[in-house]
C-alpha cells in the first residue's frame, strides 16, 4: 500500500470519527460511517491488489509463461497459456470471455 493510500484512508476515518461524534452530540444512534466504510473497502482492494502483484512477482521469478484457468458451468478446464509480460491484457479479455 503507497503512502498517499494510508493518508487517504487516515483521513477517511478521521472524518468519519468526527461525523460521528458529531451525531452522537446531536443524540445520533451510534452507527458505521460511510466514510469508515470506504477507507474499509479501500483495505479490501488493495489486499486484493497485493495478493495480485504478489502471485504476478513470484510467477515471473521462476518462470515468464502461466497458465490463467477458469471455470465455465459444465467447463472444468477452461483456461488459456499466457506470457506474464501481457498478464494483464490477457486476464482482462479472459474476464470479457466469461459470460
Amino acid at each position: 500500500m503507497t503512502d498517499k493510500t494510508k493518508t487517504l484512508i487516515a483521513k477517511l476515518r478521521y472524518m468519519a470519527r468526527q461525523y460521528t461524534a458529531g451525531s452522537a452530540a446531536r443524540g445520533g444512534q451510534p452507527k458505521k460511517h460511510y466514510l469508515d466504510e470506504a477507507a474499509d473497502e479501500i483495505e479490501r482492494l488493495q489486499a486484493d491488489a497485493g495478493r495480485y502483484q504478489w502471485l504476478r512477482s513470484e510467477h515471473e521469478r521462476f518462470d515468464p509463461v502461466c497458465h490463467l484457468s477458469w471455470k465455465h458451468a459444465g467447463d472444468r478446464n477452461g483456461g488459456v497459456w499466457v506470457n506474464t509480460a501481457n498478464l494483464d491484457a490477457d486476464i482482462d479479455a479472459a474476464m470479457k470471455e466469461q459470460p
